[in-house]
């Protein structure tokens, strides 16, 4: 009987079952080929996880995106995101190199252990990522529910329930679906997702190219105070920075896309660069566009920048998409715990009770744990601004350059080119880099964040009231 016979979750990758004897590794989703009861996890084809690593990037941050430009100014604002842009699209790479040395890395966290060792340092370093790695997961996904809920209150005028209640619903809705086992599985409601946050970006951005802002036609003198450069202090402008760099920030996922990728020595990276080539243009689109025709009335979340009809067609389209963001990270939050439960046993692949159990238990904890937060930080660009600086710089940034280091370790001495030296200066400066976002980044929010208790304008945890973008 072939492989393929011998599993009824689809075909078998010829990667899914080896050892690679150079580095003494297992493929952490490796089975007993003898085995008929197991579940395939490495299902996924390269347009698919093109579409979930899409999805994990144009979601929450591009509706900030105008705002962050209208910020730092045009020159600097296309400077930050291009940047970025190619920064990030280095760490996918080099975290996909990484992860095909090291086959038995499932998801961010287990690279401390490859990096420092699994000694006493390395099990404290990967206790340290792994709770990073969890909350950098969570708290986007509350940061989505928070999202629904400003749509739900925004499409509810006239029918309002309590805030804590629409948030309530997106997370059973984002549960019923985040249990799916499978990225597989999961990855068809990122083609409606993509197709949703699109067209409700592009009604927005068409709606002010045609008619202006909203907030600019009610005011008395219309002046967009457009400029080329920064227009406010540091901790702004870095607040912005960091906003931008939470736009590019799905690259922690995508050890665990590769992970359930069919056969992702092939197609990993034509996966990566379909969806960074598109991220980059439609946020170069939309932010410049929107920051041209914009300016100082620009909202955040941007979707209401055109005024209330406007924003209400667009929330209702972007209602899926904000849906899917917030599932996609509490499934990854949820699938690195549950991955390092059950590593090494038969539940991890075998459909138990043990493995039901387990899997579902941890995603409503997930799911719990994000519903919590979201009624507790209920701010939205000072919430993406925290997680950008605190976590985004790590993984996007600082931690992809170390992977790189250690995956070339061995011609650091041998290798003396001219290219190969200034590779190992470049991550050296991303690792600098990266230090210096999270630590600044963490300064400018936490300066936004006091303004924004010193002016009111932060409602208070759990509360019922309206916080639509039109309340």
């Amino acid at each position: 009987m072939s492989d393929e016979k011998d599993y009824k979750n689809g075909p078998i990758s010829s990667t899914l079952v080896r050892d690679v004897e150079e580095v003494g590794e297992k493929d952490v989703f490796a089975v007993n080929s003898s085995s008929e009861n197991v579940t395939n996890f490495r299902t996924t084809g390269w347009i698919r996880a093109s579409v979930v690593m899409t999805k994990t990037q144009i979601g929450l941050g591009v509706l900030s995106i105008p705002a962050a430009m209208q910020t730092l100014g045009a020159a600097v604002g296309l400077v930050v995101l291009f940047g970025l842009g190619i920064i990030t699209a280095w760490s996918n790479h080099a975290s996909g190199k990484f992860k095909m040395a090291h086959p038995s890395v499932h998801s961010t966290p287990d690279t401390a252990l490859v990096i420092f060792g699994k000694g006493a340092f390395g099990q404290v370093a990967f206790t340290i990522v792994s709770i990073c790695y969890f909350l950098f997961m969570t708290l986007i996904s509350a940061s989505s529910m928070l999202s629904l809920s400003i749509a739900f209150n925004t499409l509810g005028e006239g029918m309002r329930i309590c805030t804590v209640a629409y948030v309530g619903i997106a997370a059973a809705s984002i549960f019923v679906i985040a249990t799916m086992r499978k990225l597989d599985h999961i990855s068809w409601v990122g083609w409606i997702a993509m197709f949703c946050i699109v067209v409700s970006v592009m009604i927005v951005v068409i709606a002010t190219a045609q008619a202006g802002p909203a907030k600019g036609n009610e005011a008395e003198v219309f002046d967009k105070k457009l400029a080329a450069g920064p227009a406010e202090g540091f901790a702004s402008s870095m607040n912005a920075v960091v906003n931008i760099l939470f736009a590019f920030a799905g690259t922690p996922s995508y050890p665990a896309i590769y992970s359930e990728m069919r056969d992702p020595e092939r197609d990993y990276y034509k996966a990566v660069h379909v969806q960074q080539v598109f991220t980059l243009i439609f946020y170069f689109i939309t932010g410049v566009i929107l920051w041209y025709y914009g300016g100082q009335y620009i909202t955040s979340p941007a979707l209401g920048t055109a005024g209330a009809i406007f924003q209400k067609i667009s929330y209702g389209i972007a209602i899926p998409a904000l849906l899917v963001s917030g599932l996609l990270y509490a499934h990854f939050a949820s699938k690195q715990v549950f991955v390092r439960l059950m590593r090494g046993s038969k539940h991890l692949v075998e459909p138990t009770i043990i493995h039901w159990t387990v899997w579902l238990t941890t995603v409503a904890c997930v799911v719990v744990f994000c519903f919590i937060v979201a009624n507790a930080i209920p701010f939205f660009d000072s919430l993406l601004g925290l997680v950008g600086s605190l976590f985004a710089s790590l993984f996007c940034v600082g931690l992809p350059a170390m992977m790189w280091l250690d995956v070339n370790r061995h011609n650091l001495k041998t290798d003396t080119s001219l290219w190969f030296r200034s590779k190992v200066v470049w991550a050296g400066f991303l690792i600098i880099l990266g230090a210096f976002l999270c630590i600044a980044g963490a300064y400018g929010t936490i300066v936004g964040i006091k303004t924004e208790f010193d002016t009111g304008s932060v409602g208070s945890p759990f509360s019922c009231a309206d916080n639509s973008a039109a309340s």
